[in-house]
């Protein structure tokens, strides 16, 4: 099958506040095929510049954005994921937002393989990882904010323990607000 169509939207709450919480506006990536199939995606880093990286026009051969290289490339399993990944990220080698904001587009690829093939998503990235090379079994961790403070970030820590993680990413939150002293403190605790 042909990749039609690949079209970002951009979402924002009303207000954008100062939290750093990365949920007030996000883009979401819509990749259209010939058969009627597709999917969608989502990146949030920087929505407004990942947009841009979508449709910015080709400056010089590592300049080129995601819809123009994905655009009337096939797609019908897997393979195809990986070899789109690498044509996106080759073409766009000189974009600095190139691999956040492909990462809406890979999902959305994702999704209109995993729709093809009658399968989830995570069973098709499970398969991947067990026939490659460097599969290794992946620890379950939480994602969550830091606290407002080293204290805070503690008791967070304690009770995702307590629930049986082992490994957790906490992220934004205070961090960068209120010194580097402070942030030593938010990651020791």
């Amino acid at each position: 099958m042909k990749i039609t169509a690949v079209d970002p939207f951009y979402l924002r709450m009303p207000d954008i506040t100062t939290a750093a919480d990365g949920t007030q506006d996000t883009l979401l990536v819509r990749i259209q095929t010939d058969t009627g199939l597709e999917g969608w995606g989502e990146c949030d880093a920087s929505p407004l510049v990942s947009l841009a990286v979508y449709c910015c026009p080709m400056s010089h051969g590592n300049i080129i954005n995601i819809r123009t290289s994905l655009v009337g490339e096939t797609i019908e399993d897997p393979d195809d994921v990986r070899r789109l990944s690498e044509k996106v990220l080759r073409n766009g080698l000189d974009i600095q937002q190139i691999q956040h904001a492909y990462s809406g587009a890979e999902i959305a690829l994702w999704d209109v393989i995993g729709q093809k093939l009658n399968k989830p998503v995570y069973r098709l990235l499970a398969e991947m990882s067990e026939t490659s090379s460097t599969a290794h079994p992946k620890l379950p961790y939480a994602s969550v904010l830091f606290g407002d403070t080293p204290e805070a970030t503690y008791r967070i820590a304690t009770r995702l323990r307590e629930q049986g993680y082992r490994a957790a990413k906490f992220g934004w939150g205070p961090m960068g607000k209120f010194g580097e002293e402070n942030d030593i403190a938010l990651v020791r605790a």
